[in-house]
């Protein structure tokens, strides 16, 4: 409903275009053809802006409604969640982690990606696509970006388990089969479940969150010294 609108209000150059041809033309300063054809590529530059400054806000604000959803859900499975937060990386340099969550059977390192339309990809491809909106674009397979990253978890709190799960927000489709540790949001409440039968893998929980906040690395520098490591790469 939201995209229908966008594409609604965005159009409004086009669609107003032949009423201000029409107005041109019956002007004393008629310019004939050439006007015609510059009005109709100020309406055509127009609404191309307008659709991408739409088409970003409105995946800004999908973002943002769709990690306050997974927080919510995942608060709502343990209370024990630490979000956004940076680790020692396995191979080096460092590693952030979307979402911590403790339970008795070990640590899920969850990545949270929002994506909307048809995702193509495989679990070995490093690169996945994403089609939506008229438009084709290419992300990291988010599956390999958080084993990394899950590996990193795992150095930090070992001996206890972490595994990788990466939860789609948004409305995505697949064009083929998934990871099973891939799911969409509302696939996720069914996967929590299904981890809850695991055999319990931590005896103390207190313990265990106190050594994951611990070992959170949170500070103003770190997270430039990350940033600085994502733009060289």
């Amino acid at each position: 409903m939201l995209r229908a609108i966008a594409v609604l209000l965005t159009s409004a150059p086009l669609v107003m275009a032949p009423a201000m041809v029409a107005r041109g033309m019956n002007s004393p300063g008629d310019t004939g053809f050439s006007g015609t054809l510059f009005v109709i590529a100020v309406a055509l530059v127009l609404t191309l802006v307008l659709r991408r400054l739409v088409a970003r806000t409105t995946h800004a604000v999908g973002a943002f409604v769709g990690e306050l959803r997974l927080r919510r859900a995942l608060g709502g499975y343990s209370e024990y969640l630490l979000s956004d937060f940076i680790v020692p990386g396995a191979y080096g340099g460092l590693s952030k982690i979307d979402h911590a969550l403790l339970t008795p059977a070990g640590i899920l390192c969850i990545r949270a990606v929002h994506r909307y339309g048809k995702i193509h990809g495989s679990v070995n491809d490093a690169q996945w696509f994403h089609v939506g909106g008229g438009r084709r674009s290419r992300f990291l397979n988010p599956s390999i970006q958080n084993e990394g990253r899950s590996r990193a978890l795992a150095l930090a709190m070992a001996p206890v388990p972490v595994e990788n799960l990466v939860v789609f927000t948004g409305s995505p489709r697949f064009a083929s089969a998934v990871p099973a540790h891939v799911v969409t949001l509302s696939e996720l409440e069914a996967w929590l479940e299904q981890f809850t039968f695991r055999p319990d893998a931590i005896d103390d929980l207190d313990e265990t969150w106190r050594r994951l906040n611990d070992a959170a690395i949170t500070d103003a520098e770190s997270r430039k010294d990350l940033e600085a490591q994502i733009g060289f790469c």
